[in-house]
């Protein structure tokens, strides 16, 4: 299941909090003098006058180079989130606590496994579980393998109509539109093709980066929130394809650590290595090359990083040249680590922005593929059986045959991208807005160094160099800060964005007709059941009357 909760009790004088065993649903805590705090939020914690938002310094590298701070840590300094299969107890009488663990997912082995797994029947038993809802339900389509697959067990199971939605990035060639289309046709569900512009982009950031609390992992982020905002006009729930990836074997550094796996040993004076000294950084090279005559541990924590240790020190002033991890437990699989490290971090921040996102939407995500049963089952295949067909997540693409077509099942994976590295070429929308990072707000932070970014952003701008991944890091911490260290009201930042990038302010989904948002300042219950209800909903019918 996916849950958060907080039992109180009084006979024991403790407070007992818990959350689900993947980390679908957030939890986070603060101490304070005389107090203990907790909420879904981390905003909701810092309304509180002894809880300033303050940045943890140490978590600045490992969220640039990572994309997300793994642990308890966020990156407030004295907030803490409850880890995924944990529970914590308070006593209410010493404000002393204790965290146990009562969940965790077991390492994947590299060795066969007797028996195979069931993954159609098991994703099948789950699907028909989150299809439960008395609210109308739809599906994220984006026209990959996991939601694609996702929909056709839903629409197998489910009576009546289906609503599919998915994001489209107009001429760009990330745009996976088409193939959510191809899907929708075949299944016939009712498809919502949501167009998304760089302006819409632009115009979202701010509200998106308050929305999330920490800074935005990845610009996905953004169009995601528009997807659910349509989404909401039609349904209250969405299955989504999130997990998958992580259990399978999906992303590209897992096929990267598959394919350099035995090469990852040799000596580092490889000719392999020295080309990717001289490669573009970035390139598919230039990361493989990254895995050369590293122990199996270093293997995996150098794959999961966006942004290389060499592009790092490159901009970091003062702080060394890594986010300071070093190890991890396991065996000699870097394949198997890097899966586990994902599962229990990556995905965490991934849940996280899916929840958020969604849920400022008043649309609830469900994750089919994180039901806990079918992820323990997905954890004994072994790390060669994920590639047994060349690609990864073969057990995957074999259970969708004869649901799918074999174009769908067997194309590359393209993610739910954002064309972000175009839109920073030139000198207007994103590329003006990368002056941020070193005008006299962000350069005088001190958390980077302006004379390394600024050669880094001339170089993008005029397309000799694709920065895109270590820009939009910065770029998505230096938002974060301008709202929660600067106190910025994120109204007031959406408008300074839009300005820099030489717009407007508009609706972030292409086409759509802008609406004045409706303000409720006050809400004073009459003595009838159901009176606060009826006040808010005569004053929605009557904002969109007006």
């Amino acid at each position: 299941g996916m849950f958060a909760f907080a039992f109180l009790d009084t006979r024991k004088r403790e407070l007992l909090l818990c959350r689900d065993r993947l980390g679908i649903k957030p939890l986070y805590y603060a101490s304070v003098p005389g107090a203990f705090l907790f909420a879904s939020e981390i905003k909701a914690l810092l309304k509180h006058p002894s809880l300033p938002a303050r940045l943890d310094e140490s978590a600045l590298a490992e969220f640039i180079q990572y994309r997300y701070v793994s642990g308890e840590r966020v990156m407030f300094s004295d907030v803490r989130e409850l880890r995924p299969g944990c529970a914590l107890k308070l006593n209410l009488d010493t404000l002393e606590l204790k965290v146990e663990t009562y969940w965790q997912p077991r390492q994947r082995s590299g060795d066969a496994v007797s028996g195979e797994m069931d993954v159609l029947g098991s994703l099948r038993r789950s699907v028909a579980m989150q299809l439960v809802s008395d609210v109308p339900l739809g599906t994220q389509l984006s026209g990959g393998l996991d939601s694609s697959l996702v929909t056709a067990l839903a629409v197998e199971k489910k009576a009546g109509e289906m609503h599919t939605f998915s994001i489209a990035f107009p001429t760009a060639a990330e745009d996976e539109s088409r193939w959510a289309e191809l899907i929708a046709s075949k299944l016939g569900t009712i498809h919502h093709r949501v167009p998304w512009t760089e302006h819409g982009f632009l115009a979202e950031l701010a509200h998106c980066t308050y929305i999330n609390d920490e800074p935005l992992n990845h610009p996905n982020s953004v169009p995601m929130y528009g997807l659910c905002k349509h989404a909401k006009n039609f349904v209250t729930v969405v299955l989504t394809g999130e997990g998958a990836d992580e259990l399978f074997g999906g992303y590209s550094w897992h096929r990267r650590l598959w394919r350099l796996g035995w090469l990852g040993r040799m000596p580092a004076g490889s000719a392999f290595r020295k080309l990717g000294e001289l490669a573009p950084e970035g390139s598919r090279v230039s990361r493989a090359a990254r895995l050369m005559g590293k122990t199996a541990c270093e293997m995996a924590l150098e794959s999961g990083k966006w942004v290389s240790d060499a592009a790092l020190a490159g901009v970091w002033r003062g702080r060394g040249a890594t986010s300071g991890k070093t190890s991890w437990p396991g065996g000699n699989d870097p394949l198997s680590m890097s899966l586990d490290m994902d599962l229990r971090h990556y995905l965490v921040s991934v849940l996280q922005r899916q929840d958020r996102m969604s849920m400022a939407a008043g649309v609830e995500s469900r994750v089919p593929y994180l039901d806990h049963l079918l992820v323990e089952e997905a954890l004994k295949i072994p790390t060669g059986s994920l590639f047994a067909s060349g690609a990864g997540k073969t057990p995957l693409r074999r259970a969708a045959q004869g649901i799918l077509p074999d174009e769908v099942i067997w194309r590359p994976k393209i993610g739910f991208q954002v064309p972000i590295s175009k839109w920073m070429r030139g000198d207007r929308g994103m590329g003006a807005l990368l002056s941020w990072l070193v005008d006299d707000r962000g350069g005088a932070r001190g958390f980077w160094d302006v004379a390394g970014v600024g050669p880094l952003i001339r170089e993008h701008r005029d397309g000799k160099a694709d920065h895109s991944e270590a820009l939009w890091s910065l770029l998505s911490l230096e938002t974060w800060s301008r709202i929660w260290l600067d106190s910025t009201p994120h109204q007031q930042l959406g408008e300074e964005i839009l300005s820099a990038a030489g717009g407007s302010a508009a609706s972030g989904i292409r086409g759509s007709p802008k609406r004045a948002g409706l303000s409720v300042c006050h809400v004073v219950p009459s003595l009838e059941v159901g009176g606060m209800e009826r006040v808010v909903l005569s004053l929605l019918e009557g904002d969109r009357d007006g």
